[in-house]
């Protein structure tokens, strides 16, 4: 984003206030996204502790195995 707020004809394609309105959004949904992440992981740790299977957890959670093998070990 930095870099395309140096790029004079990017400048010039919008205002000041869109471009920031732009950055907030941008930042809103990576924080979004990585909430998202977070609350996978813990339903994963959770099906973990129940014993589920590692292919069906990550089917479900889009958490993949080596993540899962990762969580297991602590």
């Amino acid at each position: 984003i930095t870099k395309l707020n140096e790029e004079e004809t990017f400048q010039s394609a919008m205002t000041y206030e869109e471009d920031q309105k732009m950055i907030l959004n941008t930042e809103k949904k990576i924080s979004f996204e990585e909430g998202e992440k977070k609350k996978q992981i813990e339903i994963a740790k959770a099906m973990l502790s129940k014993e589920v299977d590692m292919k069906t957890i990550s089917e479900c959670t889009g958490v993949t195995l080596q993540q899962l093998k990762e969580l297991e070990k602590g």
